[in-house]
């Protein structure tokens, strides 16, 4: 007898294609990249040449221009399915190898060749697995199928999902281990007593270390939870397996990439996060828990998060008054440690007040925050249709995210620089820099010119040997922290006649500049 779905199997299922047509509209909105996102795909395919990030070739004139950062970004003949370069690369780098190893997975079958995508192929699959888990987790607590197809919807939906999606990084890929962790740590909390469940957390923790090391924050937290209760309820020996477990799964992340020890305690990143640690002043911290707070309060809950909490608190006073105690029979508190301990946590240590370091959690967040809606109306409004309720109210908050969500992975900014650039197809491009790794975001601009030829600020005397055509246009990107006064005093040295120097555009580190010789 054939099984078929059932009408909620049915629902997230569209919930998912939702999604997936949400997020391929969202990426066709996105113009340009961010020096990380070529990383993204520099790290996963460039052979390590003793630089990890792309080092032109000083004087060499590449053309047509896109060659130069082609050599960088593409799979090279040669280099497909290379594993072992991809983790020379990341040994290198501050971030763990298995996302890259993804990537680079995607664009070996397309050698040669760059896509946005590659990458974005990556973030929609995990993403919708990451709205099939949201799903799962929100079944666990709520036990009620509907509260969990409008809470995959509302986590599907938002804008701050959508806006993680255009990021071509390894955030939707820890999201998803990050939800995953969540849901079997719960699912283990509420009587699930299969051995799979120690080979399950061994697995996805193994993973979520080796996509992004924030991912170990919040592993801590829900771990050290999960452990006390383990203890307080006196099941030393299911305390056993599991802390063993987790000793296993840090010693086989090691040993897969022995890199991480160093990059955490002594890399760029984890020195920061000491620093971090030690230096932030009360005053700065404070101010840092407010940015990220309105992260998830713009971009999950349309800056009504506030509302929602103080909601639920009402919820819980009418409550005790009513002497029907809230239910501990589910594993909400876990997720509130683990997430509030995560945000207290990256809010004092993050390099940079950025997003994309909460966007692991986001999953979490929108399971608690809907839990808390429904609890609140459940308690509050119990003659209405509840159902109905909260999926106007969850409706009315999407449409908010969309409001307050500032889009900025999509860099619709860069767009009246792009369109120049692509009416200048036969115009060469001279780039001056003091960082090659800079020269990295000019991708998108960059590979519209005829040629383009790269010379370090420390270097200009070798542009006394270039071939330049002194008669003809030139497009200058000029990084803005060189000497600008004496870059243009060199050119206006190496032209017979007069020119004109007319700003077309700045895109993160450099400004383009348009170089014109009066006609005598």
């Amino acid at each position: 007898m054939k099984k078929t779905l059932s009408k909620e199997k049915w629902f997230l299922l569209a919930i998912v294609l939702l999604f997936t047509v949400a997020s391929v509209i969202a990426l066709f909105q996105k113009a340009n990249l961010h020096v990380d996102e070529v990383y993204t795909y520099g790290l996963s395919n460039h052979p390590y040449d003793g630089n990890y990030t792309m080092s032109p070739e000083e004087g060499k004139v590449y053309s047509p221009a896109e060659e130069a950062w082609d050599e960088y970004m593409q799979v090279q003949p040669g280099h497909q399915f290379d594993y072992a370069n991809v983790w020379k690369n990341q040994s290198e780098d501050v971030h763990p190898p298995l996302y890259y190893t993804l990537i680079h997975t995607v664009c070996s079958f397309f050698p040669q060749q760059y896509s946005i995508w590659f990458a974005g192929s990556i973030n929609i699959a995990f993403g919708a697995l990451t709205v099939v888990v949201v799903y799962f987790l929100m079944l666990l607590l709520s036990k009620s199928k509907k509260s969990s197809l409008l809470t995959a919807a509302f986590f599907a939906l938002s804008a701050g999902t959508l806006s993680a999606v255009t990021f071509l990084r390894m955030y939707i890929v820890a999201m998803f281990w990050v939800a995953l962790f969540t849901y079997l740590v719960v699912k283990a909390y509420q009587g699930w007593k299969s051995k799979l469940f120690y080979l399950f957390i061994f697995l996805v923790a193994v993973a979520g270390t080796l996509t992004h090391y924030y991912f170990l924050i919040y592993l801590l937290f829900l771990c050290l939870g999960y452990g006390i209760w383990l203890l307080v309820k006196k099941q030393f020996s299911l305390f056993v397996k599991f802390f063993l477990t987790m000793c296993l799964s840090g010693g086989a992340a090691l040993a897969a990439f022995p890199s991480m020890l160093q990059q955490i305690l002594a890399g760029n990143r984890g020195s920061e996060a000491f620093d971090n640690l030690q230096n932030v002043t009360f005053g700065q911290y404070l101010q840092q828990l407010g940015i990220f707070f309105n992260f998830f309060n713009q971009q999950i809950f349309g800056g009504l998060l506030p509302l929602v909490l103080l909601f639920f608190l009402v919820a819980v006073c009418l409550r005790k008054k009513r002497k029907q105690p809230v239910s501990q029979r589910t594993g909400v508190f876990l997720l509130a440690l683990s997430s509030v301990a995560y945000y207290l946590l990256v809010s004092k240590i993050a390099a940079y007040a950025y997003d994309r370091y909460i966007f692991p959690i986001y999953p979490v967040v929108s399971v608690l925050g809907c839990y808390l809606l429904f609890y609140g109306i459940k308690t509050l409004l119990p003659k209405v249709r509840k159902t109905a309720v909260a999926a106007g109210a969850m409706t009315v908050i999407t449409i908010l995210t969309f409001v307050f969500c500032p889009w900025e992975y999509l860099y619709q900014n860069s767009k009246p620089l792009l369109e120049y650039a692509q009416t200048q197809t036969e115009t060469p491009c001279l780039y001056v820099y003091d960082a090659s790794w800079m020269a990295q975001q000019s991708f998108y601009e960059g590979r519209n010119y005829s040629s383009v030829v790269f010379i370090q600020q420390n270097n200009l005397g070798a542009l006394d040997s270039l071939e330049l055509d002194t008669d003809s246009n030139l497009i200058l990107c000029l990084m803005d922290s060189c000497n600008q006064e004496v870059v243009f005093e060199k050119l206006r040295s190496l032209y017979p006649s007069e020119i004109t120097i007319e700003a077309k555009g700045q895109y993160f580190f450099t400004t383009t500049y348009e170089i014109v010789p009066q006609k005598k």
